[in-house]
């Protein structure tokens, strides 16, 4: 013989997690509209034809971190973990600069060479607060970095920052 409980336990958790969805899926989208009035991505070596990229050897994401972005992540279900380790840095953050989260995807061999980050100006290896050793630099096709860095430049709402890898230039346009 069945046990009627079972049947409504199910019912219960099954509305449960409907009603709850609707929640997680709203904080992600937070996180969503946040990391695009705030953040960047380019392609290295690419061109752009229409809403493809052919050849491109890799991927630049940089995003502004700052308290916007920390209190949307810790609201999101599920934070992209390289985010969470940026913003946790926030803290040692010096006067007169800003804090940014890069992440290099490779879709071929990438060897990243931080002398070629520009966020704002041309960035120096001590600007970096990822430890060397804890980030990759010699990406296969497939592989991501993730760093941390400063760039001496303040950011404000409505603000546009020249960013690029080399030769290959975007421009992140802070959201007001």
């Amino acid at each position: 013989m069945r046990n009627p409980g079972v049947g409504l336990r199910w019912f219960v958790a099954v509305l449960l997690a409907l009603l709850v969805a609707p929640c997680s899926w709203a904080m992600d989208e937070e996180l969503e509209r946040v990391l695009q009035s705030q953040g960047v991505r380019f392609h290295v070596e690419g061109q752009v034809l229409g809403d493809m990229v052919i050849g491109s050897r890799g991927t630049v994401e940089v995003i502004w971190v700052n308290r916007r972005l920390a209190e949307a992540l810790s609201r999101a279900q599920f934070p992209p973990q390289w985010l969470v380790d940026q913003v946790q840095k926030l803290d040692s953050v010096p006067r007169g600069h800003s804090l940014f989260a890069v992440a290099v995807r490779a879709n071929k061999p990438f060897t990243v060479d931080l002398n070629r980050l520009i966020i704002g100006v041309p960035l120096r290896r001590e600007l970096l607060l990822t430890r060397e050793d804890r980030m990759l630099t010699e990406l296969s096709s497939g592989e991501e970095s993730f760093f941390g860095v400063l760039a001496p430049v303040t950011v404000k709402p409505g603000s546009f920052i020249p960013v690029g890898y080399g030769e290959d230039r975007a421009e992140l346009k802070v959201s007001r």
